[in-house]
Order: C-alpha cells, then sequence, then structure tokens
C-alpha cells in the first residue's frame, strides 16, 4: 500500500459525510494469507504485522482493535490507541460510545456478509450508519496489485481421500434436496477440497485462490465478475459468513440467494 494512504483516509473522511473508516487484516477472501492485500492493515497502522486486527481511523481518532496474542505487539509497532478483545472493550462498545449518529465505512470486499449484518444491527441501535465503501473510493484508498496463482497442482487421491466426481455427486444431492439450481463456493478452502487442487501462491496456505460455481448438473465453473451472467435468474445456495458484501451485493441483483452453510 502507498505510504500516504493513512493521509488518504485522513483526507477522505474531511471532505465526505463519512466519520470513520474501518480497516481489517483480512483479505479479499476474508482470511489472512492472500498476497498483497493482508498488508493493507500494517501500512495503515504504520507497522502493525500481526495476524488479526481491525483499525478505525476518524477524524481525531486512530484506534487499533486487536486480542490478546498481540497487545503488546501492537503499542509497540504502532502509535494508534490499542485495545484489547474483548477484554477491554470491542469495536462495537467503542463505535457506540464514541461516534453515536454518525456514518462509517467499510472495505465490502474485506468483510463478509454475514458481519456487516451483525455490526449493522448494533450500531443502529446508536443511530450508527454502517456503509460500503463505493468502488471508486476502494481504488483511490486501496491500491490494487496484480495477482498472480503460483503453481496449480492435482492433489493426489492418496492424500485428498475422495475423488471430484464423488465430490461433487455428494454437493449435486444436496442442491436437488434443497430445489437449488447452484452453490456458490467463496472459500479458497472448499474450492480446493471440491476440486482437488492446490497451489503454491503463498506456501504457509497451499490453497487455490478462487471462488466457483456448482450447478445441479455438477458442472462447475470458477467465478469472478466475468462470471455474473452465469447466475442471472438462478436460486443460488450462498453461505452469507465466507462471502465478501461486495460479491454479495453484485450476485444478488441477478440471483435469488438461499442462505446456506456451505
Amino acid at each position: 500500500m502507498h505510504q500516504n494512504t493513512y493521509e488518504q483516509i485522513k483526507q477522505y473522511i474531511s471532505e465526505t459525510d463519512i466519520d470513520g473508516v474501518l480497516v481489517t487484516r483480512f483479505d479479499s477472501f476474508l482470511g489472512e494469507y492472500y498476497p498483497p492485500e493482508s498488508g493493507y492493515l500494517k501500512d495503515v497502522t504504520g507497522g502493525f504485522t500481526g495476524s488479526a486486527g481491525l483499525a478505525l481511523i476518524t477524524a481525531d481518532k486512530d484506534v487499533l482493535f486487536v486480542d490478546s496474542r498481540y497487545t503488546l505487539q501492537a503499542k509497540n509497532q504502532t502509535d494508534f490507541e490499542v485495545y484489547e478483545v474483548p477484554s477491554e472493550t470491542t469495536p462495537s462498545t467503542w463505535i457506540k460510545q464514541y461516534l453515536s449518529a454518525k456514518k462509517v465505512a467499510f472495505n465490502p470486499w474485506t468483510h463478509s456478509v454475514t458481519w456487516y449484518l451483525q455490526l449493522s444491527k448494533i450500531l443502529s441501535e446508536s443511530d450508527i450508519v454502517l456503509l460500503p465503501l463505493s468502488q471508486e473510493s476502494i481504488d483511490k484508498l486501496y491500491p490494487q496489485y496484480p495477482f498472480v496463482q503460483r503453481d496449480v497442482f492435482d492433489y493426489d487421491i492418496c492424500y485428498a481421500g475422495q475423488k471430484v466426481e464423488d465430490k461433487k455427486n455428494k454437493i449435486v444431492s444436496f442442491l436437488q434436496e434443497h430445489n437449488l439450481d447452484c452453490l456458490f463456493i467463496a472459500s479458497p478452502e472448499n474450492v480446493s477440497w471440491l476440486c482437488n487442487k492446490r497451489a503454491r501462491t503463498v506456501k504457509e496456505y497451499p490453497v487455490v485462490f478462487e471462488r466457483g460455481i456448482i450447478d445441479a448438473a455438477g458442472k462447475y465453473d470458477a467465478f469472478d465478475m466475468t462470471s455474473l451472467h452465469l447466475l442471472k435468474g438462478k436460486r443460488i445456495g450462498l453461505d452469507l459468513a465466507q462471502t465478501p458484501f461486495a460479491v454479495y451485493e453484485k450476485i444478488r441483483l441477478l440471483a435469488d440467494i438461499v442462505p446456506v452453510q456451505d
């Protein structure tokens, strides 16, 4: 991330009616390892390298919420006010205390639908509005880097234990039982499991960074924004806890979404 991203967020707050911006350690797959998006929190806070955390930048306060693993580390690596969750406070508690009747923005690519629904409900008790950043704002505040998937390979059946076709058949039965046209697979772990694939993009986390769609005939397609047309008019099962809010917002305009556990 560019060194002036922190200043850009501050400027964004001063020029809009947004009172605070949340920045998480999660990436666009809602995990910790997707390169290089997982560096956003480090760059915004000026150096925090923990694997979990949530920052809130306002006009006059900069706050970092971490768990007990990172309390001392965070205080050494950043000038942000550091709070240990949940022993000292929680993000929702702090926001309700200091930003009543205000507007807080977040990057919809790095937070799940479930996270949004739960937090927005809690904050609404204090007339706080939780808003997704527009794509234009995201492009300005979060510089995009090229991503290259490295060394995708077949995961041998002696390790996987089940053939891809057998796994697909299980999903097809699930779709038929629940009257669904297809299942949206948001998690790279689940795509890797289904396709018996692995990759060496991230050494410590050898999954295939991909979202997918499997239909009631057992046909699997990798998913990106150019694949949206495949979902038009479909009744689709989707896990709200694993799907980024930005992806959900695109899909719900075209398809009938049925919340399911992936």
